[in-house]
Formats: C-alpha cells, sequence, structure tokens
C-alpha cells in the first residue's frame, strides 16, 4: 500500500501560495482543496502530507513527499 502515491509534488505561485498536485492531478492549495465540493483537507508536517475528512478530521490517505514542505 501507498507505493501509487509517490508521482506527488509542490508548485510555488507566483504569490507564494503553495499548490500541491497529486496522482489525480488535482490541484490543491495547502491546506484545503480547490475544490469547494470536496470535503478534503490536507495538512502538511515535515515529509508527509496529510488527508482529512474535513467534517470529520479522519485520516484518508497520506503521502511521503520529497521536501520538506512548510
Amino acid at each position: 500500500m501507498g507505493s501509487g502515491d509517490g508521482n506527488l509534488y509542490v508548485l510555488q505561485t507566483s504569490n507564494g501560495v503553495l499548490v500541491w498536485r497529486y496522482h489525480t492531478n488535482t490541484p490543491v492549495y495547502l491546506g484545503a482543496t480547490l475544490d469547494t465540493r470536496a470535503a478534503v483537507v490536507y495538512v502538511c508536517i515535515g515529509l508527509m502530507l496529510y488527508e482529512l475528512g474535513a467534517s470529520t478530521g479522519q485520516l484518508l490517505r497520506n503521502f511521503q513527499v520529497s521536501q520538506q514542505c512548510q
């Protein structure tokens, strides 16, 4: 499990906002999805990005990233 989660990477926009893309190619801001219909929040600690249910706080998935995220 987790072998398909490696192609997750980080982009930085001109205004300094970090944007994540993961294997579904959905861009997400650090902390929340861009898609307001999605009840998912992303939290990054160290080298791990955690995908949580926004309403429950339940861990849905986590990803190891190649560089530290703040």
